[in-house]
């Protein structure tokens, strides 16, 4: 246990984090620490770089500049000689592993039911026991609410239903982060808060750490622990979901609320 004052390493420390599409930039030099269980919803219009900021940190997206730590270890770097170069695959790869992402689109196996789409991961990377996967994979879909559709193939399943899927699928890695990036923008209306109501639960009953790009404000609102607005790469303003949904600080973040919300929420 370390002392109290020494604060715990964050989940997630970014500095000066850039990416650009050719002239194009997408992240502009972002910092931003992240404490380990704080539950961030991240919103902004769309290209303001909300997207590309997970994909960074799932490595989907190489960095111009800057560098990323994922309790205290660099992602996809390593220190050498008094600076950071590029780390291997496999470094890559055991940081990456305190990391889920769960996508707009679901991404399952069409041939695999829901029960093969959940433990398929944790057979054959963390070489886990079939057993062993199967119980924890139906611990899981038990969580998200599909324990009756272990069995089923995504064909026979609501659009929800394979996002709740691809939810349990993400967790069965047991990462210590979570990302979710617009998960029910790819739904129906009427299936929305089945899964925004699965989020809400993991939140409510877990300390994973969790970075949520979402169009659903009242959820965004709801949900976190601390609410950031993005805009053209940046961070244009980074508190408390009640201020910024209550009393934003920013123009740019009350312009933006204005023209989602109108009269607000």
């Amino acid at each position: 246990m370390l002392p109290a004052n020494i604060p715990p390493s964050p989940a997630l420390r970014l500095r000066g984090v850039s990416k650009a599409f050719g002239s194009l930039t997408i992240l502009d030099k972002l910092d931003l620490d992240v404490a380990p269980g704080e539950r961030i919803s991240i919103i902004g219009r769309s290209g303001s770089g909300k997207t590309t900021l997970l994909r960074v940190l799932m490595t989907l997206e190489k960095l111009d500049a800057g560098s990323i730590e994922v309790f205290g270890r660099y992602l996809g770097q390593r220190p050498e000689g008094g600076r950071l170069v590029p780390a291997t695959p496999e470094e890559t790869r055991a940081v990456r592993g305190d990391i889920g992402m769960v996508f707009q689109q679901f991404n399952l196996f069409p041939h695999r039911t829901a029960i093969e789409n959940v433990i398929e991961a944790p057979i054959h990377v963390k070489k886990m026991g079939s057993k062993e996967a199967r119980d924890m994979g139906m611990a899981l879909l038990c969580t998200v609410g599909l324990a009756d559709k272990a069995d089923h193939y995504p064909r026979q399943l609501s659009g929800g239903q394979q996002q709740r899927v691809a939810i349990a699928r993400a967790l069965a890695m047991q990462p210590r982060i979570i990302l979710f990036d617009e998960v029910t923008s790819a739904l129906d209306p009427e299936r929305v808060d089945e899964v925004l109501s699965v989020i809400q639960g993991l939140a409510q009953e877990s300390t994973i750490t969790m970075l949520i790009v979402t169009h659903e404000m009242r959820f965004a609102r709801d949900v976190a622990t601390r609410t950031i607005f993005m805009e053209e790469g940046l961070i244009v303003e980074d508190d408390a979901p009640a201020v910024i949904f209550g009393k934003p600080n920013k123009a740019r973040t009350q312009s933006f609320l204005q023209s989602v919300l109108g009269r607000g929420l």
